[in-house]
């Protein structure tokens, strides 16, 4: 969770917390895999709270992937994370538009 800025020094800055994103993910992440892995209770699902850039942290999981799979919001043109992981990916990547 990312808290409400706060202007110092005339600068606008962040109040980052961690801690906090860390245990909201802890926390939010199992409950919203729950029905998925009811769904498909064949399928074993796995979890990590990992910090790091997510092109980069997928890229670095792509070694060990089958294949990765990753959602693309809007129009044609591909964000930062999935360009990273396109760019270093060390096995197959499906980037895959929203049903938008």
């Amino acid at each position: 969770m990312l808290h409400a800025s706060a202007e110092v020094g005339g600068a606008l800055e962040a109040a980052f917390h961690p801690e906090q994103i860390c245990a909201d993910a802890d926390g939010g992440l199992p409950a919203a895999l729950d029905p998925w892995r009811e769904k498909y209770s064949h399928v074993p699902v796995r979890y990590d709270v990992i910090h790091g850039h997510p092109g980069r942290v997928l890229a670095s999981y792509s070694a060990r992937a089958d294949l990765v799979v990753i959602g693309r919001h809007g129009g044609p043109i591909i964000g930062s994370a999935q360009h990273v992981l396109l760019e270093h990916a060390r096995g197959p990547v499906a980037v895959v538009p929203s049903g938008d």
